[in-house]
């Protein structure tokens, strides 16, 4: 996905088994989201994407999104440096629709040894966590998107809708 949309990774979420959100010296990338197990927000927009996926798959079929922009966030096991086990959350790009299922190209892991970037794996609907795809430049879905958006200073929110190639309405 590194030719897809450098500014959505921010959204790669790792959700850890303790109380504690994970620290993560194995990258100092900004890319890379953690939260806790608990974070109601973002398990709620987890919650949504998957039970509006019906609208991504109806999109994506009529040629809706913008040329590019399909993604769909999927969920991996993973451990991070603590050994700690954990999920983790990774876009995948490059969406097809082959025989009847969804395929895409993996985006970079940092925990799961699962998958590798630009990987091509089959997409399992019980490990989507989100999905996402423009219209009219406007973002559809990305509730995770979404999620960490709300959850930044104004400063913050002002630079990354300055960075992001879409608009995000609420």
């Amino acid at each position: 996905m590194k030719y897809f949309l450098p500014a959505l990774i921010i959204l790669l979420c790792i959700f850890s088994c303790n109380s504690n959100t994970v620290n993560n010296p194995k990258t100092a990338d900004p890319a890379v989201y953690e939260a806790v197990f608990n974070d109601t927000d973002m398990n709620a927009a987890m919650a949504k994407a998957k039970s509006t996926f019906g609208q991504f798959d109806a999109a994506f079929k009529k040629n809706k999104p913008d040329s590019g922009s399909a993604a769909i966030k999927l969920k991996f096991n993973a451990t991070n440096n603590l050994e700690n086990v954990t999920t983790e959350y990774i876009w995948a790009s490059g969406i097809t629709f082959e025989n009847g299922n969804y395929y895409g190209i993996m985006d970079l892991p940092h925990f799961t040894t699962e998958v590798k970037e630009g990987q091509k794996v089959k997409i399992n609907a019980d490990n989507v966590a989100d999905w996402m795809y423009a219209e009219n430049d406007t973002l559809r879905g990305g509730y995770t998107i979404r999620a960490t958006r709300n959850k930044m200073t104004e400063q913050e929110r002002v630079h990354f809708d300055y960075v992001y190639l879409y608009k995000i309405q609420n």
